[in-house]
């Protein structure tokens, strides 16, 4: 699809799209986030069992779905796009973009043993205190990486806004 773009400004506009969906994806992810967070506050607070700890369950289920959606829509979609952006206007982009990959991966890894560790537990695992440790553990890193993917957005994408 943008390959067509015969424009900077095209291709920008395009590229702008997706990056504004992907976003409001962190959005979403956000707020799965702050809503699992109090589920399981309240279901480890009352030692809930039955209904709110199968609530728990299906949120913490929903909450590795969007996160992991989130997580291939960056790596596959937006930071590909992103980077051929860079190398359309050629302004040192990649550079700054090599620096901050490893660091993005980092948080990466760090979701992925998230989704590996409690998707699809079935509720097995919502009463852990574990993954209220592993769950504050990657508010923490995926804090970073929003940090992180700002500053490419702002160096990769959002200063070309009056190029474009």
């Amino acid at each position: 699809m943008l390959e067509q773009c015969k424009t900077k400004k095209e291709r920008w506009g395009r590229v702008d799209q997706i990056v504004n969906g992907w976003l409001e994806e962190r959005s979403q992810l956000l707020i799965k986030y702050c809503g699992l967070s109090k589920t399981l506050a309240e279901v480890f607070e009352k030692q809930s069992e039955g209904k709110k700890a199968k609530q728990g369950a299906k949120e913490l289920d929903d909450f590795c779905q969007i996160l992991m959606d989130y997580m291939c829509a960056g790596h596959f979609e937006v930071f590909d796009q992103l980077l051929d952006e860079a190398e359309a206007f050629a302004d040192g982009g990649l550079e700054f973009a090599a620096g901050l990959y490893p660091k993005i991966e980092q948080t990466t890894t760090i979701a992925v043993a998230f989704n590996d560790n409690y998707d699809g537990c079935g509720g097995a695992r919502v009463r852990s205190a574990e993954l209220q440790t592993d769950l504050s553990a990657l508010g923490e890193s995926l804090s970073s990486r929003f940090d992180l993917e700002d500053k490419l957005l702002d160096h990769l994408h959002f200063k070309h806004k009056t190029v474009a």
